[in-house]
C-alpha cells in the first residue's frame, strides 16, 4: 500500500481545522532580543537558555531562540546530522506577523513535552519564509500536493536528509501534533522504502509543477480583454457588504485599471474603483488613528482587520490611492495616500534609509490590543471632544470589536461611515490618540529590510512626489535607494535581506525586478543618468543570473542555493509577478538605452509565459501589462520604394500570427505571406461550411480588375479541436495577382481576409488592408 494511504487512514483526526478552533492567546510580542555582546559569548548550540536560532538575524527566527526545541536554521549542519543519525527532518516555515505561527509556538514549541519528542526523534529546522522565499515556495508546493491544494502558515513539512518532502501539515494542536510526530517517526524507520518512494514522487511533482502550465505561444489580446471585462464585476464584489470575508485588497487589478485602462468614457468602471477604495479607506482595515492598512479584512465589510501591517500592502495601496487622486483630483484619496506615506516614514523607516517589513497583529498577548480604544480611554484622552469624536468614528460603550472567532470586548476600532476631509480639529484628535497609543506595548516590528518590498515602497514615494509635488517624498525614496546601493550590493551582486548591517541571501528575481522598477519610476521623474545606469547594470546582470534556457526566467539565480526545484514565478500574488515586472523593465530600458537585446529578451519571455496568461488572466496582470507595454514600442517600418509619387511598391502589415509583405510591380501584386510556426490559416476552399475561407478582396473595383490567380497548395490535416479533417495553409508562401487598371493608374487597395488557429485556440477573423 502507498505510504500516504497508510497515513491518511491512521490520522484522519489530524486534518487542519481552521474554523471552530478555540484560538489560544499568542505569546506576548518580544520587542528585544539578546544583545550582540551576549550572543558572542554563547556556545555553538546556543547553550542552556537558547538554541541555534539565537545566532540568526531574522526577527521571526529570534522569536524562537528560547524554545526548548533544538532548532537549527536551514543549512548543511542540519542535513548532515539527520543523515548521520538516520532521523527525519521536521521543517517549520512561517513569518513574524503570522498569528497562527505564534499560536503553534505557544501551544507546542514552548512546551517541554513537544520539545522532548522533536529533540529525540527529529532534526528540527525553522525558516523565515520572507527571508527565504525560494525555500517557502518549494515546500509550500509540497504541502499543496500532499494536501490536494490546501496550504498555509505555519507550514509543517517532514523531509528526509536529502531535503525531499514526504508528509506535510499546517497548524496542528499540541495533542495531535505529539501523536503525529511519534507515528511519523516510527513510519520513517519501519516503512523507509515506502517513504522514499513517496518522497521521490512528491519531489518529481514539485519539479514538474513549474512547467505544467508553461509552453511557448504567440501572444494575443484575449487575456487582456477577459481581465478588462471582469474588472467592474470584481470591484463590485470586493466592495459589497453582502459578500463574505476574508477580503484582501486587489492591488494588481486596481493598478492595472487605473494605469492601463482608459477611464475617460468608462464611468461605470471608475465608479466601481472609487466605491471599493472609499469603502476600504473608511473601514477598520484602515488604521484611522495612525495611518496605514492592515493586511486584510476578516469580514466582508472591510471593518474587522487581521491586524498585522505589511510593507508590501501599504506600498501598493499608497501607489494606487495616489493614482486614483491623479485620475479624479479628489482630496480624500490624496489624504489617504499621504497618511500611509507618513505612517511609513514615522514607524517603518530606518534612519539610514530602507523600510522595515511588518508589524505583528499581536501585542501584550492579544491580537489587535494595540489598536483598540474603549470609551473611557477616549474620554480620558480627548476630554470634552470625546463625544463628538465617538459619534464620528462609531465608538460605543459596549465596543464595536468582536474578534474573528467571536470573542467580545469593550474595545473599539475607529471607522467612518462617510468621506471625511480632515480639518485641524480632526487631526489634533487623532494625533492625541496616536501619541497615547504609542505608550502601550507595541506589536513586534519585523525590522529586516527586504529589497523587493522596498522596491514597491520606493516606487510609491517617488510617484507621490510627482503627483503631490512634494519633494520630501522623492528625497525619502532616494535615501532608500542609496541604502540598498551601498549596503545591499556586494561585489556587484544584489542581496535580498538585511538586518543590523548584515545581509542575508543573494537576491532573487523579485529583488532585481521590483527594485529596478522603482529606479525606473524615479528616472521618469528626474531623468537622472546615474539612476538609469544603475537600473541598466542590475538588469543586465539579472538577464544572465536568472536566464532559463527553456524560456522565461528562474526565480532563483544561478548562484543561489540549489533546491529541489527552480520556480519560474509567473503569477501575481501579494506582490506583482517578478517575471511580469522584469519584462516591463526590459521594455522601458530597451527604449531609453537603445538596447535592442532587451527588447528581444522581452519578446521571447512574453511568448514563453503567455500560455499561463491565457488560462489564468486574473493572476497574470503583470504579464498582461508587459504585453501592453510591448505593443506600445514603435515598430520599425519596412523601407518603401516608389517608381511614381502616387504608388507605394511595398506594403507591410502584421497581425499575429500572420505577416504580409505586398509588392506591386509591372501590373502584378505579389503577396509574401508568413505564418508563425505552430499556427495555420484556413484554405481558400475549406472542407467545412462553418470555417472562414482565406480570400483576397478587391476594394477598388471601380479602379482595378484582378486577373486569374492561384492560391498555394493546401494541406489536409487532423487537429485535436476538430472532429474531422480540415484544409489549411501554413508556413511561408507567395500569391501573384495580375492587376489591370480600368482608368488611369492610381492608388488602390486589396484586403486579405483570413482566420488563424493553432492546436489550442483560434484568433478572431481578420481583414488586413493592403493599400498601394
Amino acid at each position: 500500500m502507498p505510504f500516504i494511504y497508510i497515513i491518511g487512514n491512521n490520522m484522519k483526526n489530524f486534518i487542519f481545522l481552521f474554523t471552530g478552533f478555540l484560538m489560544l492567546q499568542s505569546l506576548q510580542a518580544k520587542n528585544t532580543f539578546p544583545s550582540q555582546e551576549i550572543i558572542k559569548k554563547l556556545p555553538k548550540d546556543g547553550g542552556k537558555k537558547y538554541n541555534r536560532l539565537v545566532f540568526e538575524k531574522s526577527p521571526y527566527l529570534l522569536q524562537h531562540c528560547e524554545n526548548p526545541v533544538d532548532w537549527y536554521p536551514w543549512g548543511q549542519d542540519a542535513f548532515d546530522k539527520a543523515k548521520k543519525e538516520n532521523k527525519p527532518i521536521f521543517l517549520s516555515v512561517g513569518y513574524s506577523s503570522c498569528h497562527w505561527c505564534h499560536v503553534m509556538e505557544k501551544d507546542s514549541f514552548e512546551k517541554s513535552e513537544v520539545a522532548k519528542v522533536l529533540n529525540e526523534h527529529y532534526v528540527s529546522i525553522k525558516v523565515d519564509r520572507e527571508e527565504r522565499p525560494d525555500i517557502d515556495s518549494v515546500y509550500m508546493a509540497a504541502t499543496q500536493i500532499i494536501k490536494r491544494g490546501h496550504g498555509g502558515w505555519p507550514n509543517s513539512v517532514w523531509l528526509n536528509s536529502d531535503k525531499q518532502p514526504w508528509y506535510a501539515a499546517t497548524y496542528v494542536p499540541k495533542k495531535q501534533f505529539i501523536s503525529m510526530l511519534l507515528e511519523l517517526s516510527k513510519a520513517y524507520k519501519e516503512q523507509s522504502k515506502d517513504i522514499q518512494k513517496q518522497a521521490d514522487m512528491i519531489s518529481r511533482l514539485i519539479k514538474e509543477s513549474s512547467y505544467t502550465s508553461i509552453s511557448k505561444v504567440t501572444p494575443n489580446l484575449n487575456p487582456k480583454n477577459q481581465v478588462e471585462k471582469s474588472l467592474v464585476q470584481q470591484f463590485e464584489h470586493f466592495s459589497s457588504n453582502q459578500t463574505n470575508g476574508p477580503k484582501f485588497p486587489p492591488h494588481r487589478m486596481l493598478e492595472y485599471a487605473l494605469s492601463s485602462v482608459s477611464l475617460e468614457n468608462n464611468t461605470k468602471l471608475l465608479a466601481s474603483i472609487e466605491k471599493l477604495m472609499e469603502t476600504m479607506a473608511l473601514g477598520g482595515i484602515h488604521d484611522q488613528v495612525g495611518g496605514g492598512f492592515a493586511r486584510y479584512s476578516t469580514d466582508g465589510k472591510w471593518f474587522l482587520p487581521h491586524f498585522e501591517k505589511m510593507l508590501y500592502d501599504n506600498a501598493q495601496l499608497a501607489y494606487n490611492y495616489t493614482l486614483l487622486y491623479q485620475k479624479t483630483n479628489k482630496q480624500f484619496y490624496k489624504q489617504t495616500a499621504i497618511e500611509i506615506l507618513e505612517f511609513i516614514m514615522r514607524d517603518m523607516s530606518q534612519k539610514e534609509g530602507g523600510y522595515f517589513s511588518a508589524f505583528d497583529a499581536d501585542s501584550d498577548g492579544e491580537e489587535g490590543k494595540f489598536y483598540l480604544f474603549s470609551t473611557k480611554q477616549i474620554e480620558k484622552i480627548l476630554g470634552e471632544s470625546a463625544s463628538e469624536f465617538s459619534k464620528l468614528y462609531n465608538i460605543t460603550k459596549k465596543g464595536n470589536y468582536t474578534s474573528e472567532i467571536g470573542e467580545e470586548s469593550n474595545g473599539n476600532i475607529p471607522f467612518l461611515n462617510n468621506i471625511l476631509i480632515k480639518n485641524k480639529k480632526h487631526k489634533e484628535w487623532l494625533k492625541k490618540l496616536r501619541l497615547s497609543r504609542e505608550t502601550r506595548v507595541w506589536p513586534l516590528l519585523d525590522d529586516k529590510v527586504l529589497v523587493s518590498w522596498n522596491g514597491l515602497m520606493i516606487k510609491a514615494f517617488a510617484f507621490a512626489s510627482k503627483v503631490f509635488e512634494e519633494k520630501k517624498y522623492l528625497n525619502h525614496a532616494l535615501k532608500s535607494v542609496q541604502f540598498i546601493q551601498t549596503k545591499m550590493i556586494k561585489n556587484g551582486r544584489l542581496y535580498h535581506s538585511s538586518r543590523l548591517s548584515e545581509t542575508k541571501s543573494k537576491g532573487f528575481l523579485e529583488d532585481y525586478a521590483l527594485f529596478v522598477q522603482s529606479l525606473i519610476t524615479i528616472h521618469k521623474i528626474n531623468n537622472d543618468s546615474k539612476i538609469l545606469n544603475l537600473a541598466n547594470t542590475l538588469t543586465s546582470d539579472a538577464t544572465e543570473l536568472f536566464n532559463n534556457k527553456d524560456g522565461g526566467f528562474y526565480f532563483s539565480g544561478s548562484d543561489n542555493e540549489e533546491l529541489l526545484s527552480k520556480e519560474i514565478g509567473e503569477s501575481d500574488n501579494v506582490t506583482p509577478s517578478s517575471a511580469g515586472v522584469f519584462i516591463q523593465n526590459l521594455i522601458y530600458l530597451s527604449q531609453k538605452s537603445k538596447n535592442n537585446n532587451y527588447l528581444k529578451i522581452a519578446k521571447e519571455a512574453i511568448s514563453f509565459y503567455f500560455s499561463f496568461a491565457n488560462r489564468s488572466p486574473s493572476s497574470s496582470i503583470s504579464l498582461i501589462q508587459a504585453y501592453n507595454d510591448y505593443l506600445q514600442v514603435p515598430q520599425k517600418k519596412l523601407p518603401t520604394k516608389q517608381k511614381k509619387p502616387w504608388i507605394s511598391k511595398t506594403v507591410a502589415v502584421q497581425k499575429f500570427p500572420v505577416a504580409i509583405q505586398a509588392k506591386y510591380q509591372d501590373n502584378f501584386v505579389t503577396l509574401q505571406i508568413e505564418i508563425e510556426e505552430g499556427w495555420h490559416i484556413n484554405s481558400n476552399e475549406p472542407l467545412q461550411d462553418y470555417l472562414i475561407p482565406t480570400s483576397i478582396i478587391n476594394d477598388s473595383e471601380n479602379l482595378v480588375k484582378l486577373g486569374t490567380f492561384s492560391y498555394p497548395e493546401s494541406r489536409i490535416v487532423e487537429m485535436e479541436f476538430a472532429d474531422e479533417e480540415i484544409d489549411i495553409f501554413e508556413g511561408n508562401f507567395k500569391i501573384k495577382i495580375p492587376i489591370t487598371f480600368l482608368k488611369n493608374k492610381g492608388p488602390f487597395s486589396l484586403t486579405f481576409s483570413t482566420q488563424a488557429c493553432s492546436e489550442e485556440e483560434c484568433m478572431s477573423p481578420e481583414k488586413l488592408k493592403l493599400q498601394f
